[in-house]
């Protein structure tokens, strides 16, 4: 996930093979363009799993530094969402997964694809709740 335009640019360029634009997952803000009641999105990569961490949680981010940053490189604020508390009318949950088979996390907005995935990759797929709160596509 990413909320930059020339970094989606340069991953499809550079990654075609790799990469496949799925379009807008949900709506969130840029820093500088953030509301007072937002919060920042970190950002984690994983050089061994070659997959994106995020979380909007300052004391997760703190104890993935801390205890495993020999797998997860911190990047920074990726963007910034809404934590439950303080969530305006007319966001939505966004759902966190974690697959321990294949050493990634999955995000979504849907709750008709949280369901399915609860249902149906329960053995692939650990729900782990609601990541955080951010505006559906248009």
């Amino acid at each position: 996930y990413t909320i930059s335009a020339s970094e989606r640019d340069f991953i499809l360029a550079t990654w075609p093979d790799i990469w496949n634009l799925e379009g807008t997952a949900y709506r969130a803000f840029k820093t500088g363009q953030q509301p007072s009641n937002a919060s920042p999105v970190y950002r984690f990569w994983s050089a061994a799993n070659r997959v994106h961490f995020y979380t909007i949680s300052a004391a997760e981010r703190d104890q993935i530094i801390a205890n495993w940053g020999y797998i997860w490189s911190y990047e920074g604020i990726a963007f910034y969402a809404h934590k439950k508390t303080g969530a305006p009318a007319g966001t939505f949950p966004v759902y966190r997964f974690w697959s321990s088979k294949l050493k990634k996390h999955f995000y979504t907005i849907s709750e008709a694809e949280k369901s399915s995935i609860i249902n149906n990759w329960g053995a692939t797929w650990a729900y782990e709740g609601i990541a955080w709160y951010a505006y559906k596509p248009n």
